[in-house]
């Protein structure tokens, strides 16, 4: 468990296991302790086939945060992985992220595309087409949480329904869980985490020929802010590229094990 420096604040990080090197990169308002406590994601058999190095991004979890949008774009995002590899002295790597964790792992392929060997890339976000209501309503909950306060943005989770619906499958609880999380979020830096995401988007389509290496991508049924439309469209777009969508809780039980088959096969 360490920390490491960037331009806007130090961010914390975690290394386990031994093998391949394996960084993954969590979503927006997530962090390592929050996927560990929603259960969605149990990606700690990973640390058995290789070395799994994760960190909480700018203004998650237990990293320090800035109020300026522009530190959480997402090409922005994707030069903290390379500061997190260089300080575990990671020449190439296997990147992985969820949700904003993949938007910045394919900025990081697109900027040093010597350094990735292959890419995980999990319930990608909305993207082109389907941003703009995205955005909008990252504008809208920044707005709410400047006004009114963060136990007005805390209600409005509480009174959502839970998307995918079968993630209460993989966790019961998972609904508290998340909320729990989200209460341990620094309401000062909220508002510039979601115009920094608001202001982001996936590259343009012609960019993707560009990353060669070989692509898992994962998609799930039911969920508006990552839908099916972005998986597929990468799963087109991507050379080398395979993976599924889920629409089932014990489809998404078998994504950390498929995980490991693709990082043993890249080594």
């Amino acid at each position: 468990m360490t920390m490491i420096t960037t331009p806007a604040g130090s961010i914390y990080s975690e290394s386990k296991g031994q093998g391949a090197h394996y960084l993954w990169s969590h979503g927006l308002t997530h962090s390592i302790k929050t996927e560990k406590t929603t259960g969605i994601y149990d990606w700690e058999p990973l640390a058995e086939r290789c070395q799994m190095v994760r960190y909480d991004a700018l203004g998650h979890g237990r990293s320090e945060g800035s109020m300026n949008p522009g530190d959480y774009r997402w090409p922005r995002l994707a030069d903290d992985i390379f500061r997190v590899a260089d300080h575990y002295q990671f020449d190439q790597f296997i990147a992985g992220g969820a949700s904003m964790g993949s938007a910045s792992s394919i900025y990081a392929a697109l900027k040093q595309p010597e350094r990735i060997k292959g890419l995980v890339l999990v319930i990608p976000p909305t993207a082109w087409q389907t941003r703009q209501a995205q955005v909008a309503m990252y504008e809208k909950l920044a707005e709410m949480i400047e006004v009114d306060g963060p136990e007005t943005f805390l209600r409005q989770h509480q009174i959502a329904p839970v998307t995918p619906s079968f993630l209460t499958e993989l966790n019961p609880e998972y609904k508290a869980a998340r909320l729990h999380e989200l209460e341990q979020l620094n309401p000062s830096w909220l508002p510039a985490i979601f115009r920094g995401a608001g202001a982001s988007d996936l590259p343009g389509s012609e960019s993707f020929a560009d990353i060669r290496c070989p692509v898992l991508v994962f998609g799930w049924q039911g969920d508006i802010g990552h839908p099916v439309s972005t998986t597929e469209r990468l799963l087109e777009l991507l050379p080398q590229a395979s993976g599924s969508i889920a629409a089932t809780a014990d489809e998404v039980r078998q994504w950390p094990t498929r995980i490991g088959d693709f990082i043993e096969s890249i080594g």
